[in-house]
């Protein structure tokens, strides 16, 4: 018996020098036990699936319509935007022509001589000598002509400073070569002017403007 304990001392004694201090023995798993913790770990892993392609599709669709609605809405507004300047564009542009025709027709001059309004409206075509020059502005009184070609949509303009000429208001027509394009595609123009009651009536844009020269008066329209 003294031997068998001394034989158990020395395996503890080779263990101790072997392993150190704190050394301890485990016992080994059996092959059922690893082949139960792969079995686990694989169904923990076939647990964590990923998206299916009807998922993927659903998801492919919700993207292309939301990036379908973004682009409309941009869209649109940049669409809204351009409209609204080209509005601006246009309302200035209507503003400096009804200016330019008020001043120029404001300050008609009347020919003492021949008692009458230096005007003459002629079917798409106004001549009329004024103070208010708009390309030679370097001298005090031009003749305006205007011409409207109705097949092109274009209204015409150009400037003399002599204009006491009197072939102006006899048959002379201007060259448009020598005239500038004031305004472009216009669908509804028309230039009309009554001697009697000295309005000079324009019809521009769908809309009638009437504007009547300073200098005249019932004593003008009279004599």
């Amino acid at each position: 018996m003294n031997m068998a304990m001394n034989k158990e001392d020395c395996r503890v004694s080779c263990a101790w020098r072997l392993f150190g201090k704190g050394a301890s023995f485990r016992s080994r798993p059996k092959s059922g036990d690893r082949v139960g913790r792969g079995e686990t770990l694989r169904r923990m892993t076939t647990g964590r699936a990923g998206f299916t392609l009807f998922e993927l599709l659903i998801a492919m669709f919700m993207m292309v319509l939301v990036s379908t609605m973004l682009y409309s809405i941009l869209n649109a507004g940049i669409s809204f935007s351009g409209k609204g300047e080209e509005r601006i564009i246009s309302g200035e542009r209507d503003r400096a022509f009804l200016e330019l025709l008020h001043r120029q027709i404001h300050g008609t001059w009347f020919g003492s001589g021949e008692r009458k309004l230096k005007i003459l409206v002629e079917e798409d075509t106004m001549r009329l000598v004024t103070t208010s020059p708009l390309l030679n502005r370097d001298v005090p009184m031009v003749m305006a002509f205007y011409y409207y070609d109705r097949g092109a949509g274009n209204l015409y303009y150009s400037e003399r400073v002599d204009f006491y000429n009197p072939e102006y208001f006899e048959d002379y027509d201007p060259d448009l070569q020598e005239m500038f394009v004031l305004l472009e595609d216009l669908a509804d123009f028309a230039i009309e002017y009554d001697e009697k009651e000295g309005i000079v009536s324009v019809s521009y844009g769908g809309q009638l403007y009437e504007f009547v020269p300073r200098c005249w008066s019932e004593e003008v329209a009279g004599s």
